[in-house]
């Protein structure tokens, strides 16, 4: 979408009425759009939803022009933009949507004018869409560590994480106090008709130099001499130590140090069998150095 150089607020309907015949119209049956004739017709027709709500039309739009302009998205679509779709080209089409309206130079842009994410959100304000296509735009650009959740009236709260973060849990979701548990620094935002709570991690730099000549483990065998070596129940501690760290990096892919080391930092503020251990700054100086170890693995 950057040969086209969009700037928000994106004309989308201008765009989709370039490429298919466009009709708003009512209907009881819960979707927000239909796509017909995407291999069989001239001109695919598209019917957007008259009655959604005003910040949702424009990703509704927008996914529609995604699944006409994706060369194999060739069948009928009936589709509802305001869920988190599981099937391939659902998620393909609000992808799509989603750079779109917020193109991908504009994004990165936000880095260099802002820097916490209730100011992030300020910015995105100008490309008119809802709280939630917002949050997934944003998402693109965001270092693991990041939780927003966006508040609904009458339907469970949306969470949105930035990728390999990992944190969520449906127990969780309703609890303010679990998820600042953990967290560097949370805020609250209203932002396009929705209230928006967000949570941050991850420290600005890494928390303990990767030039630091200690290894993590002697750094560990310190600790646990002082401290303490067993859990409650008997277990070793420093065995399920390394079983938690492994299991919560498993799939850490191309997180840095600093990111992985919020990740473990949040999952052990969970367990008060470690409470004492986080408030210990050599037991955190171990987990950054271990992260930094972990990352030259990779």
């Amino acid at each position: 979408m950057s040969r086209n150089d969009l700037h928000p607020p994106v004309d989308v309907l201008a765009l989709l009425t370039e490429k298919a015949d466009v009709e708003n119209a009512s209907w009881s049956f819960d979707c927000d759009g239909v796509v017909h004739g995407l291999s069989s017709r001239p001109r695919p027709k598209v019917f957007l939803r008259k009655n959604q709500p005003r910040n949702r039309w424009p990703f509704s739009a927008a996914h529609e022009f995604g699944h006409v302009m994706i060369p194999w998205h060739v069948e009928n679509a009936t589709c509802h933009v305001g869920r988190v779709g599981t099937r391939k080209y659902e998620v393909q089409a609000n992808e799509f949507a989603s750079r779109v309206l917020v193109p991908q130079r504009y994004l990165e842009s936000l880095v260099g004018q802002a820097r916490e994410p209730d100011e992030w959100l300020e910015l995105l304000d100008r490309c008119e869409i809802s709280a939630h296509a917002s949050i997934l735009a944003l998402r693109r650009i965001l270092p693991a560590g990041f939780l927003y959740v966006i508040e609904q009236a009458n339907t469970p709260d949306v969470v949105v994480e930035s990728v390999g973060t990992n944190l969520y849990a449906p127990n969780l979701i309703t609890s303010h106090e679990n998820l600042v548990r953990g967290s560097e620094h949370h805020g609250y935002s209203e932002f396009r008709g929705r209230d928006v709570r967000w949570y941050r991690y991850t420290k600005d730099e890494n928390p303990v130099s990767p030039h630091d000549g200690r290894a993590a483990k002697s750094i560990l065998e310190g600790v646990l001499e002082r401290l303490g070596r067993s859990l409650s129940d008997g277990r070793d501690r420093k065995t399920s130590l390394a079983a938690s760290i492994g299991g919560k990096l498993r799939n850490r892919g191309n997180l840095d140090a600093a990111q992985m080391y919020g990740i473990v930092v949040y999952h052990l503020s969970s367990d008060p069998e470690w409470a004492d251990f986080l408030r210990d700054s050599e037991f955190r100086d171990y987990l950054g150095k271990r992260m930094h170890e972990m990352n030259r693995q990779q």
